[in-house]
């Protein structure tokens, strides 16, 4: 599986939690290769042990993981040091 650095992210109109994350574009650190998929696809992604992170201005890394809301939609969100974080939500949009 390809590590890919999640660098954007296109939220569904209104929307402003992570459930609500619409695509994510990113690309593979070590090739430069670019990858953009939906938020299921992402899922799928992690899912199947697939690996992403998104990194700040400091070089801090945060985790990509698979969660789900308890109405039963899978969403992606980032973890650093066990704690859920925002990190995807704070991406520039695209």
């Amino acid at each position: 599986m390809t590590d890919i650095r999640i660098t954007h992210k296109r939220m569904v109109q209104r929307g402003t939690h992570h459930a609500h994350i619409q695509r994510l574009k990113g690309y593979d650190s070590s090739t430069g290769t670019e990858y953009e998929d939906t938020r299921e696809g992402w899922v799928r992604y992690v899912r199947a042990g697939g690996y992403a992170d998104t990194r700040d201005a400091c070089g801090n890394v945060a985790y990509v993981k698979a969660r789900q809301t308890p109405g039963g939609t899978w969403y992606v969100q980032t973890i650093a040091d066990g704690v859920y974080s925002d990190n995807l939500l704070a991406l520039p949009n695209y």
